[in-house]
């Protein structure tokens, strides 16, 4: 009976381990976070046209959501930056449900319904391409780069970095 009993735990525990896997590999098809995916598991390690297609879009969403994230967190940007990217990855949603209904035809017709599903993919990166060049020509106009943001970090370590001295300085001279 104990036999049966580890069997079961370490099936059940496989099943569980398969769903998480599958859940985690559903997730990374995703092109933005919050939107769900009809994509196929496979289009993660496919050398299918579609798959590709599918691959080149994720990655420039994600720079995208990248650019807006990073603008808006560092706490100066210009205001348009975070809606463009929003307006990127809702773009990069439509893309991708045309391309899975794409390739769920076959022959001849998929063929012809993925070429304008390409032609958007390369236009959305040509896109994605302008927002990222725009953010960094916005940071060198502001004057604001990754060197200063370091400086200002490195700053206030050395500051840190002061202070522990005097204070282990206060703490040796107390008797």
């Amino acid at each position: 009976m104990a036999f049966v009993g580890g069997f079961l735990a370490v099936f059940v525990m496989g099943l569980i381990g398969f769903g998480l896997l599958l859940r985690s590999a559903r997730r990374a098809l995703r092109v933005t976070p919050e939107a769900r995916t009809a994509a196929p598991v496979r289009w993660l390690f496919s050398p299918s046209v579609s798959a590709f297609q599918h691959r080149r879009l994720r990655a420039a969403a994600g720079v995208a959501r990248a650019t807006g994230q990073r603008y808006h967190t560092d706490g100066w940007i210009a205001a348009d930056f975070p809606a463009l990217a929003g307006q990127l990855q809702e773009e990069a949603v439509v893309i991708e449900q045309a391309l899975v209904r794409a390739s769920a035809t076959s022959g001849r017709a998929r063929r012809q319904l993925l070429i304008p599903v390409v032609e958007r993919i390369e236009r959305y990166e040509v896109s994605v391409s302008r927002l990222v060049a725009t953010a960094d020509d916005w940071s060198a106009v502001t004057q604001i780069s990754t060197a200063d943001r370091l400086q200002r970090v490195d700053d206030k370590l050395e500051a840190v970095r002061q202070a522990a001295s005097v204070v282990r300085r206060a703490d040796s001279s107390v008797p």
